[in-house]
């Protein structure tokens, strides 16, 4: 079984085996959970790829959707009470598996490839420590390589440069701006004005690769 999965919240562990059992059939993998701080560290996982939400339970729903969370949330209820209901759930768990296991697919062909696709021209080789942009090849300096394999591991979160001197092993701001800087000259359109390597006000730096991955 793939290690990409998908998290289910719910209190109804009889919804949560129906959910079990019909994603298991298109070969997706669910993980259940209960509480809603366990549901946010797998959400933090970059193996997750998306959470199945009971909507019987309003309270925590709006708790979660206040949070800025970088995944699908996808909402199903577990009150079936009748045949219909339950044939219109059947539907949906057919609509949105094969988008689901394309996605699973898509994840594992890049990790066997140790390539990351950040942009349709621009491709990021752990490998070969380089990026291919256009077919235009840019080695990475050791400093650039990890800077870009911290944020990719972090995809769908912002680092702050605090965080990222952390991480880095730097001692000061202006040693991460150059290599940003010399980075975006590598994998942006125009390093000018950035698409891939973003930076957000009070939040830090992020990837912006989610709807390539």
């Amino acid at each position: 079984m793939d290690s990409r999965y998908i998290v289910t919240f719910s209190q109804n562990k009889s919804y949560s085996n129906l959910l079990e059992l019909a994603f298991k059939q298109h070969r997706i993998q669910l993980l259940e959970v209960s509480d809603v701080t366990e549901l946010l560290e797998f959400i933090e996982d970059d193996y997750c790829l998306a959470v199945l939400y009971d909507g019987y339970f309003k309270d925590s729903i709006q708790e979660l959707l206040s949070m800025e969370i970088h995944k699908p949330i996808i909402l199903f209820s577990s009150l079936l009470k009748s045949i219909n209901q339950y044939l219109s759930f059947q539907d949906s768990i057919i609509s949105i598996s094969e988008p689901m296991l394309d996605a699973v697919k898509n994840f594992s062909k890049q990790e066997a490839a140790d390539q990351y696709v950040l942009d349709k021209d621009v491709v990021f080789s752990i490998e070969n420590h380089c990026i291919n942009n256009k077919e235009e090849y840019f080695n990475l300096t050791n400093l650039e390589f990890r800077l870009l394999y911290t944020l990719l591991k972090n995809r769908g979160k912002f680092l702050s440069v605090d965080n990222l001197l952390s991480k880095l092993d730097l001692m000061t701001p202006s040693s991460l701006y150059v290599c940003i800087k010399k980075l975006r000259e590598k994998i942006e359109k125009d390093s000018t004005n950035p698409s891939l390597l973003i930076y957000h006000k009070n939040k830090g730096y992020t990837l912006n690769i989610l709807n390539i991955n």
